[in-house]
């Protein structure tokens, strides 16, 4: 619930922004409706995204506990402790993006990309610690630790990310001076 809190403190603050403009813009518009549907419900969107959240790391914990099958055998329970404690930062966030909707428009336009930078470098500080941790517990080589990393939400970031920028890199350069510039 507390990523879930956070996203929705971020979205509909950053909505309104030039920049959430032009990629509301390269949305297909099925897309674009229901995510201005969950906007416009924020309690919606915090359950949304609090269940994707579970879900992903639900996909992760689950590939990662049968990939041990090649190592060490890792029990589930194991998994999700690995998984799931890194995260504890995201608590420390939470309670920031709870201060969002109380500040004044100018500085929340200052705030909100420095609380996302913040967000992105939790999630991947947790999804390394979880990566190396596990390799070591479940003592697997690289070839086969490494995709499974690429499962972590982080992972799926960044691949998702390297995809936009082979297909975008235009846009995505002039994405990056809007953020920059307001």
């Amino acid at each position: 619930i507390m990523i879930g809190s956070v996203v929705a403190a971020i979205l509909t603050v950053a909505v309104r922004s030039q920049t959430m403009m032009v990629v509301a813009s390269w949305l297909p518009r099925s897309l674009h409706d229901f995510l201005s549907v969950l906007i416009a419900s924020p309690w919606l969107l915090v359950l949304f995204v609090a269940c994707a959240h579970a879900f992903w790391h639900t996909v992760w914990t689950s590939a990662l506990s049968l990939g041990s099958r090649a190592g060490r055998v890792v029990l589930p329970t194991q998994t999700l402790m690995l998984v799931v404690w890194p995260l504890w930062g995201i608590v420390c966030w939470g309670v920031v993006g709870t201060v969002i909707p109380t500040l004044a428009a100018g500085t929340v336009a200052r705030v909100v990309p420095w609380l996302i930078a913040a967000i992105v470098a939790t999630y991947a500080m947790a999804a390394v610690r979880t990566s190396i941790d596990y390799r070591k517990v479940a003592r697997l080589p690289l070839y086969v630790s490494l995709p499974l990393s690429l499962l972590s939400p982080f992972g799926i970031l960044v691949v998702w990310q390297l995809a936009m920028l082979a297909t975008r890199g235009p846009e995505l350069g002039y994405l990056w001076h809007l953020m920059l510039r307001q």
